[in-house]
């Protein structure tokens, strides 16, 4: 058998599902190449002098080459799990090449002219479209996987994989290992503690993924004494759910899940990028949203009341500010408790819906992003008399506050408005992995399919599906307990 490799997540997140469904640049590096030298050798043949040939193939390839790794790398790790995004990076890359060429032969250093560059990108996108394979699809048989813990844990994660259409990964089955086994479970295991290397064998498998209730030091000395040369991959079920569905498990974590904060490569500080990137943004879009900001607010004042509402929110550190936005409610003297907005809220005006429906009456808070309260991107920000319940009720809520609120964020864009207690788990589980991969590039994935959810998305969805292992039970909820690893 070939030497395999153990994997565990505290290598700083370097670890990988198998190699044949790889979700990082290797899967793309062979398409890559080839669609740059193809552009390579169109760039030779379409320049007229001789000497300067080598050089316009040579800068032409570079390029397409320079700017689709990083739509790659991005699309690997993030953008497979944005429709917009998935769907339209085969051509970002060709307009990132298309406009370092053009301005190249502006400035007189690329000899080709500007029809002959959008030439050479459009054969690049081409050549693209038929050869990149987006990762995730599905082209060899599926993963055999099973789950290292209880009957359940199993059931649920297949039930996950079916309802997301996932046919990459088959849940053979479970395999039952001391104290994680639980007595209601009916399947029979495929295989117990101290058989394990009998059962990969058995069953061909090709991925274990460990259950947060198995003993470690257990698991992994059986491992290291029979599977080390085996061909199969080992990786925690919470770090499975991580790479393949883009959440966190809630249910599959504990604090040492945020040792990555700690790690010397992680800088709990605002990125200057990311500030630089706020305020471009906000400055571009203020171009276009001062007028109609201005218009709205008219139109508002017309209807009676104020323009602007500003209501206090909990943002980076769980310091409270005054968010900005365009009042979309009936003004009242006494509003009462705070309470989830609804999609048949009655408070809300005619005006208020299309507002909220189109997002506009978040305008205004472009002025919280330079008064740097907010960012572009980011966890959004909740009500104080929210956060305070919340805090007591959910697990690790207050993680979220780690950073800057947004006015979009990777929560806002996969769920909704999710005004409720299953609502917020399913959005936490979505701050805190965006918390641990946050990026400009993973930022500017974000930005680019907020414009598909506003034209595309429910505001508040019909139904909420709430995966198994983001759910906390009720009876737990009732009893005050939080649902995660007790190891």
């Amino acid at each position: 058998m070939r030497g395999g490799r153990l994997i565990d997540e505290r290598d700083s997140g370097s670890a990988q599902v198998p190699s044949r469904l790889r979700l990082r640049r290797r899967l793309t590096a062979g398409p890559i190449a080839m669609t740059a030298f193809l552009v390579a050798v169109a760039a030779f043949f379409l320049s007229d002098d001789n000497g300067e040939a080598i050089g316009a193939a040579a800068v032409a390839g570079a390029a397409v080459a320079w700017t689709q790794i990083p739509v790659a790398r991005a699309l690997a790790e993030h953008g497979r799990f944005l429709p917009l995004m998935r769907a339209s990076a085969p051509l970002a890359a060709p307009a990132m090449a298309f406009a370092i060429l053009a301005s190249l032969a502006l400035m007189g250093l690329f000899p080709l002219g500007l029809l002959e560059t959008a030439a050479l990108c459009a054969i690049g996108g081409i050549l693209t479209l038929a050869m990149l394979t987006v990762p995730g699809t599905q082209t060899r048989p599926p993963v055999r996987v099973a789950v290292v813990g209880s009957a359940g844990t199993a059931a649920d994660l297949q039930a996950e994989l079916r309802a997301r259409r996932n046919h990459n990964f088959e849940v053979v089955g479970h395999i039952r290992w001391g104290a994680a086994a639980d007595s209601a479970g009916s399947e029979t295991p495929l295989g117990t503690a101290g058989a394990l290397a009998e059962t990969v064998v058995r069953e061909h498998l090709d991925l274990l993924l460990v259950a947060p209730t198995v003993p470690r030091m257990s698991f992994f000395e059986e491992v290291e004494a029979t599977l080390l040369h085996a061909d199969v991959r080992v990786l925690e079920l919470a770090s499975f759910y991580e790479r393949v569905f883009g959440h966190i498990a809630l249910r599959a974590i504990n604090a040492a899940w945020f040792q990555w904060v700690m790690h010397p490569r992680y800088s709990p500080r605002i990125p200057p990028a990311k500030r630089a990137f706020d305020l471009f943004v906000t400055c571009a879009v203020a171009v276009v949203a001062l007028p109609l900001i201005a218009l709205l607010a008219a139109i508002i004042k017309l209807e009676g009341g104020p323009a602007f509402y500003r209501q206090q929110r909990i943002g980076e550190g769980g310091r409270s500010f005054a968010i900005l936005k365009l009042r979309t409610m009936r003004p009242v003297a006494d509003q009462g408790p705070a309470q989830w907005s609804t999609a048949e809220d009655r408070r809300v005006t005619r005006l208020g819906r299309l507002l909220r429906r189109s997002h506009l009456d978040e305008l205004p808070q472009i002025f919280n992003v330079l008064r740097g309260d907010m960012s572009i991107v980011g966890p959004r920000p909740e009500q104080p008399e929210f956060v305070g319940s919340l805090e007591d009720t959910v697990a690790f809520y207050s993680r979220r506050h780690t950073v800057r609120p947004g006015i979009t964020g990777w929560a806002q864009v996969r769920c909704g408005y999710a005004g409720s207690h299953e609502g917020t788990l399913w959005k936490l589980s979505h701050d805190l992995y965006y918390l641990k991969h946050r990026s400009v590039t993973f930022d500017l994935l974000i930005l680019g399919e907020t414009l598909r959810t506003l034209v595309a998305d429910k505001q508040f969805p019909s139904e909420l599906y709430l995966p198994p292992f983001v759910h906390e039970p009720a009876e737990s909820r009732k009893a005050g307990i939080h649902v995660h690893d007790p190891s």
